[in-house]
């Protein structure tokens, strides 16, 4: 995407979000570091275009579950030759009093000392599926003298609510902005529409250092970018503009973001990837996302003595076992084995895991622990039926959604003994 290294600008990824609204995906796991497609975790998304876009001093500002995400990084993410990193993860450390983070603002704030020497902050969201080029949103920035730019998003109003809701004149200077809504507000001449933040920014680095001192002195700040320092700077007549990414190309190809924070949101997403003609494409020669080295053997698909085995729209990474069974628009992850006269529809099974035979999964979410040790597996019995009766589900302690999608906790595995390879 970009040539030239970004040498002027310091990015925080923010990746310290409990993650409340995907749990019990998020128990063991830092928001980020959940898995997905069965061979990443949400964070390489962003952390590949940050990469490509020509950023490197990236500071990932982590907290809840921090060590799932912090090991993903240092096996995955290049080093610097010579030595050193291009990612370095930020946990809270004390400074101004505080032992946690009590907001985005708040994060950055802590570890603004890292962005000395920068003429520019860069901000990203490290728990949405991403392809973007932040070298033009930086362009973009820079070329304005902005003194903090937005990125933004065009999406049906119903769903702007979860958002800031943005106003700006035709030259995409902002002039209005609400966090979360109630009633947003439409992009004139395209109705039933708002132009919305996807909470990534751009500030001058001197400016933001002066905004953000405020903040963390103002006792009933909730010391959140969306709530407080935006509508701030706003206020207060700064050069505050919005960056239009549906109208940018990645590649010669349009972008793409997805906020995957909900149980629906990330399984529809792993259907989406599943289907034909899925929205992004993972097998781009230019923009490479490359999955971390499981060095797992091939895949095999064997015959037993049924031999009706059908696999369609699915993905299988390497390792896995499949035995005369049916999967239909479901992520496997690495090394799992599923035996003869399974059923798995729409579904999503992590790594190392076992369904023995004749079980029926439909709809469902099995959740795994990110300490999983390489010996041990999760095992779903033989006969085990999943997503056929919800009733029977959640008298099983799993999650069941609006949807009808059905969330198994790694504590059922845990309270049933359902872990190979596990200390007795």
């Amino acid at each position: 995407m970009h040539n030239k290294l970004l040498n002027t600008v310091k990015t925080f990824a923010l990746a310290g979000g409990a993650g409340s609204r995907l749990s019990p995906l998020t128990e063991m796991y830092a928001k980020p570091a959940v898995p997905f497609l069965g061979v990443y975790v949400i964070f390489d998304f962003v952390m590949w275009s940050l990469f490509y876009s020509g950023l490197r001093d990236i500071g990932v500002l982590v907290q809840k579950n921090a060590v799932s995400l912090t090991e993903h990084i240092d096996a995955v993410f290049p080093r610097r030759p010579g030595g050193g990193v291009y990612i370095q993860t930020l946990c809270p450390e004390g400074r101004c009093g505080r032992n946690e983070f009590s907001g985005t603002a708040d994060a950055v704030w802590q570890h603004i000392h890292h962005a000395a020497g920068y003429e520019t902050v860069m901000i990203v969201s490290g728990d949405h599926i991403y392809k973007a080029d932040f070298s033009a949103f930086e362009q973009f920035h820079r070329e304005r003298g902005a003194d903090l730019s937005v990125m933004a998003i065009t999406v049906p109003v119903q769903d702007a609510k979860a958002f800031g809701v943005i106003e700006a004149d035709q030259n995409n200077k902002i002039y209005g902005f609400t966090e979360k809504p109630s009633v947003p507000v439409e992009v004139q001449g395209n109705p039933g529409h708002a132009f919305c933040s996807m909470g990534v920014y751009c500030f001058k680095k001197k400016v933001l250092e002066r905004y953000l001192k405020a903040d963390a002195a103002d006792p009933t700040s909730d010391h959140d970018f969306g709530k407080d320092i935006v509508p701030k700077m706003i206020a207060d007549g700064k050069k505050v503009y919005a960056f239009p990414f549906s109208e940018t190309m990645v590649d010669g190809q349009q972008p793409y973001w997805r906020d995957v924070g909900t149980i629906k949101a990330y399984w529809e997403e792993h259907q989406n990837f599943c289907s034909d003609n899925p929205s992004l494409n993972l097998y781009s020669d230019i923009f490479r996302i490359p999955p971390r080295d499981y060095m797992a053997a091939p895949s095999k698909f064997g015959s037993g003595k049924r031999d009706s085995s059908s696999i369609l729209n699915s993905m299988v990474p390497n390792g896995c076992i499949i035995v005369d069974s049916y999967l239909l628009y479901t992520t496997l992850g690495i090394s799992v084995n599923v035996q003869e006269g399974c059923k798995v529809i729409t579904s999503i099974i992590p790594s190392q895991v076992t369904i023995e035979s004749d079980c029926s999964l439909h709809k469902t979410i099995l959740v795994s622990d990110p300490y999983l040790r390489p010996h041990q597996r999760l095992i779903v019995p033989k006969g085990t039926e999943i997503g056929l009766d919800h009733d029977r589900d959640r008298e099983r302690g799993f999650t069941v959604t609006e949807e009808g999608i059905v969330v198994v906790p790694f504590t059922w595995f845990r309270k049933n003994r359902l872990i190979a390879g596990a200390a007795k």
